[in-house]
């Protein structure tokens, strides 16, 4: 696995053959790499995915919703790769937790349901929309 990422373009193409030629067995690996807590090594699995078409993500998502397992972000995220098939899914998950965490420390406890819906509208559209980047953002 330490090789994957090999930025060399022949290096590449000796991965792409050998996936190729694993089938099944090689698109399971990569998917278990593509979803790791290793950046690097997903970013790299998930090229491999796509250059092997070894996804499809209306497939996916129709998995999803017949698995009656709904889970909000991950039905969102698979819904978005339907459109956007490249949508980097793990940035997004880390977007949405560092919105989380910046909730949590602008809601004072205890806070009535009004007031925490003005700190996430604050924080999803003041913060995080229209054309911020980070959530550090100062507010007036």
């Amino acid at each position: 696995m330490s090789l994957l990422d090999d930025p060399s373009p022949p290096s590449a193409e000796r991965w792409l053959v050998k996936f190729a030629a694993r089938g099944a067995a090689a698109a399971s690996l990569l998917q278990d790499v593509a979803h790791s807590s290793n950046r690097v090594l997903a970013r790299h699995a998930a090229w491999f995915i796509d250059e092997l078409k070894l996804t499809d993500p209306v497939s996916e998502f129709r998995t999803f919703i017949r698995s009656l397992n709904y889970e909000l972000e991950t039905g969102t995220l698979l819904l978005a790769r339907t459109v956007t098939p490249h949508l980097d899914v793990a940035e997004c998950r880390a977007e949405i937790d560092e919105m989380a965490a910046r909730c949590r420390e602008l809601i004072s406890e205890p806070s009535t349901n009004r007031e925490k819906c003005r700190v996430i509208n604050r924080v999803l559209f003041h913060e995080w929309g229209s054309g911020a980047t980070s959530s550090s953002t100062p507010i007036p």
